[in-house]
């Protein structure tokens, strides 16, 4: 059962005890992310990740590391389009230590600009490093083209451009505006029990002043019909189209999900079983819902050889219209919805896996849901529910379509698209 308290500076303190565990699991949600940038400020959220691992007022960057290694234990983190989290996992009994190198480390940075001008560098590297991945490359490219105007356009990374002009005055400011209790959530899942749990929160984090202001969300997203090609010199092209999608709030939330799984969320989908093992034409296709707050996309991959890729295109067409047009059949719908069962109660064999569900739930939706909840809220799913998603997503005449590779196509390949 997952409980919640608040410290008097504001910040949520959620718990759910495991104690059949010898392990524990931490998180420190900080509710900013790529999307709650402004201009001038692109990729400015995942910067502040990385600096908060070069050092605090107590700590160097090595001391955080050689800490945590003496412990047995993991550090790291990672920032998203509406969130940045820094986690540990250790044993139950040395959480203390590990809650006092989190807040150390939020509370406290250096954030000096002798730090900044190397880990710029390092970004920069991770930037170009998505440049030789163009299964990765070819979805940032049709977000931004698909939301073109609107902050979840934006790269999580930032451009090189507005990270060579980064400069500590600005994280300074950043830090001291978003990085408040009011903005963040602690989470924790493991071996420890609630007073033990109240006590470190308190201790670590109950003076952290209140400051600065919660993000907020920008205008509602809009969907935007498009086609682009970036030739590359690969092997491959990999091809990605998006369809409008649901919101985390939204009822389809679930029913897209397991309309994911019939199409293309696993081995036996049927993206993977008649593109990839009966006609032959991929190694690698499949299809995900994305979610935020206020809007989401579905999207379809796949990697072919230039020469494959209208024969690839087609059958996806196919699937998809498929899919739109007639009901799941009864036994397709039940394994579909059970693999969607299955694979969240497994991603929770971990004290990982329960602090990341209900903390990216609390910070994202505002809300604390029990595991019960959610096991209901999926078996109450129903195949009129799957059918009426998919004519919502696939109905609408709207997809964007991206391409990275040695590949030359027109738009007119979109038009079996349209259902």
């Amino acid at each position: 059962m997952i409980t919640e308290f608040v410290l008097e500076n504001g910040l949520r303190v959620l718990h759910e005890p495991l104690p059949q565990l010898r392990t524990v699991a931490l998180g420190l949600w900080i509710g900013t992310g790529s999307r709650h940038e402004e201009e001038e400020d692109k990729g400015l959220s995942h910067c502040m990740e990385h600096m908060l691992f070069k050092g605090t007022v107590n700590r160097t960057a090595a001391g955080i590391a050689r800490e945590i290694d003496r412990l047995g234990g993991h550090i790291n983190a990672f920032t998203a389009k509406d969130c940045t989290c820094f986690h540990t996992k250790t044993l139950g009994e040395d959480l203390s230590q590990a809650m006092d190198i989190i807040a150390d480390m939020a509370l406290r940075p250096l954030l000096q600009a002798d730090h900044l001008a190397l880990e710029k560098q390092v970004i920069l590297e991770e930037i170009g490093m998505v440049e030789d991945y163009p299964e990765e490359l070819v979805h940032d490219i049709l977000t931004e083209r698909t939301w073109a105007g609107h902050p979840l356009a934006l790269p999580i990374l930032g451009t090189k451009e507005s990270v060579d002009a980064f400069t500590a005055e600005q994280l300074n400011r950043f830090h001291k505006e978003r990085y408040v209790p009011g903005n963040a959530v602690l989470s924790v899942a493991g071996d420890i029990d609630a007073g033990t749990l109240q006590a470190c929160a308190a201790q670590c984090f109950g003076g952290w002043p209140v400051g600065g202001t919660a993000s907020v969300l920008s205008d509602q997203p809009v969907f935007r019909q498009s086609f682009t090609l970036q030739r590359k010199k690969t092997e491959q092209a990999h091809l990605c189209l998006a369809f409008p999608g649901v919101s985390l709030d939204e009822e389809d939330v679930w029913p897209i999900m397991v309309l994911n799984n019939v199409l293309g969320g696993g081995m036996g989908s049927r993206l993977f079983q008649r593109i990839r093992e009966e006609l032959g034409l991929v190694y690698s296709v499949y299809s995900f819902p994305t979610s935020y707050q206020d809007g989401g996309l579905f999207s379809v991959y796949a990697a072919a050889t230039p020469g494959k890729v209208r024969e690839v295109l087609k059958r996806m067409a196919e699937e998809i219209g498929r899919l739109a047009s007639n009901p799941v059949p009864e036994e397709e719908f039940a394994r579909a919805r059970q693999q969607l069962r299955g694979s969240f109660l497994m991603g929770l064999d971990s004290t990982n896996g329960h602090m990341m569900a209900m903390g990216r739930n609390r910070i994202i939706s505002g809300r604390i849901q029990q595991v019960e909840e959610t096991l209901a809220a999926i078996d109450r799913v129903a195949p009129e529910h799957v059918q009426a998603v998919s004519r919502r997503v696939f109905l609408s005449k709207t997809a964007g379509f991206a391409a990275v590779g040695n590949v030359k196509l027109t738009e007119d390949v979109l038009r079996g698209f349209s259902f």
